[in-house]
């Protein structure tokens, strides 16, 4: 029996029982590939048959399948490093790692867009110790619209892992490929394969009963609410102090809602609750007329309807902070044009940019603040003559041109590094920052609400 045990076993149960106490019993069971060793040690004295006999229990994996399930684990471990950030509205930063599916994420939602930007420059270390949030979450797949849990990701991307490495140690696999590179078709159909993964990498790129009313009566509270948001429908559960009240129209193209639409408008509350995060969550879903979940139901968010609003809640629990978006139903409606008729005419209008999106909205910080944004992304003239060089730098045109605008007003200052400029129009504290980075150009001004 023994001769029929691999050879690495064999040489391992060799040690034990080797000073003649015991008599060695092996059985070997299993399959090619993988196979379960039982030694039996039973005493060979007649002093020691009170002695317990022993078993041992050996899985062992022959070469090329332990090979297959390490490397398949040493392209996983690796594909954790891999991360995608991504930076959406004013602002919510946001770092997803894990390939192709993420499964860890990494996100802070700020009220400036440098904080915010540092999702793409700071380590994973610095960005936790600064009160980033990292959870064991996933993210949707592009422009697939595909959701899915968090371990399932994490399962799926080990699964694809070993499948990477078992074509890589695949004779037949390796005989066929140096077949297809000797081939002219064959080189073309490998190119087609490889581009198509990195296509698909790159669209991965880019989370009945009624519940009584709570609305806060605290008047100065009510001050930081915009006028038009529907309190009485989608009140703000155990209010605290509001934090800031915006309403967002964007026509981005690349951009989708919480759900998954394009060309939206919506209500976004950040405010301080007492709630705990399952009293905030089970309120909100009780409070919905009907719950909406997508393939994926992320633990820290609600999603429903009210009437004529879609309405999403969210509550990260690592601090007292809720999040309410209240979707609009339409974006074109005539109504909203009240909410920017102050907006001031800072930017003046310039064939390189796209307006996608604009904000206004109340403070609470600094004894009340008015707030209004906008972004725009670049639009990029190429290489009109063909001679392989991109014609004109729009972006450093953009910046040369709000330099010339903008350096003689008071509290001018430009920080070549982010590209931010700062400067004070008027009652306005205004920002614009150049983002190469994304394509856009993110405008935000500010003033006091007794100014």
């Amino acid at each position: 029996m023994l001769s029929l045990i691999h050879p690495f076993v064999l040489s391992h149960l060799s040690h034990l029982g080797t000073k003649g106490e015991y008599n060695k019993t092996v059985g070997v069971i299993g399959t090619e590939g993988f196979q379960t060793y039982m030694l039996r040690l039973r005493p060979a004295a007649a002093g020691l048959r009170r002695t317990k006999s022993f078993k041992y229990i050996i899985i062992f994996m022959e070469g090329k399948r332990k090979t297959i399930v390490l490397l398949g684990l040493l392209f996983f471990i690796l594909s954790t490093f891999i991360y995608r950030s991504d930076i959406c509205c004013m602002f919510n930063g946001t770092r997803y790692y894990g390939w192709p599916s993420s499964f860890i994420v990494v996100n802070k939602t700020t009220e400036f867009l440098d904080e915010a930007k540092k999702v793409e420059t700071e380590n994973i270390f610095y960005l936790v110790k600064n009160d980033w949030k990292i959870n064991f979450t996933a993210s949707k797949m592009g422009r697939f619209g595909i959701s899915s849990s968090a371990t399932f990701n994490l399962i799926t991307n080990y699964l694809f892992y070993l499948l990477i490495a078992y074509l890589i140690t695949n004779r037949k696999i390796y005989h066929l490929l140096k077949y297809l590179m000797n081939k002219k078709s064959g080189v073309i159909i490998v190119i087609i394969l490889i581009l198509a993964g990195l296509g698909f990498m790159n669209l991965n790129k880019k989370p009945k009963t009624s519940a009584p009313p709570q609305i806060s009566t605290d008047k100065k509270e009510q001050n930081f609410l915009l006028e038009g948001f529907p309190i009485d429908k989608v009140p703000l559960f155990k209010l605290k102090e509001v934090s800031s009240n915006k309403i967002f129209i964007n026509t981005d193209p690349k951009n989708t809602s919480n759900f998954d639409e394009s060309n939206f408008a919506y209500f976004n509350v950040v405010f301080y609750s007492e709630a705990s995060q399952e009293e905030f969550l089970n309120y909100y879903k009780n409070l919905f007329e009907s719950e909406i979940v997508d393939g994926f139901k992320p633990d820290d968010m609600v999603k429903g309807k009210i009437g004529e609003y879609k309405v999403s809640a969210a509550h990260y629990g690592s601090d007292n902070t809720g999040y309410i978006q209240v979707h609009l139903p339409n974006y074109q409606d005539d109504s909203l044009n009240k909410y920017f008729i102050d907006f001031p005419n800072i930017l003046s209008v310039n064939p390189t940019l796209v307006e996608h999106e604009k904000s206004h909205g109340l403070l609470n910080q600094k004894g009340g603040e008015i707030e209004y944004t906008k972004y725009f992304t670049v639009i990029d003239s190429g290489d009109q003559n063909n001679d392989g060089k991109d014609d004109v730098d729009e972006f450093l045109g953009l910046e040369t041109e709000y330099k010339n605008q903008f350096q003689d007003k008071p509290e001018y200052s430009f920080n070549e590094e982010s590209g931010t400029m700062k400067w004070q129009e008027g009652e306005y504290k205004s920002t614009v920052s150049i983002s190469r980075d994304h394509g856009r150009i993110y405008l935000m001004l500010r003033k006091g609400m007794g100014e």
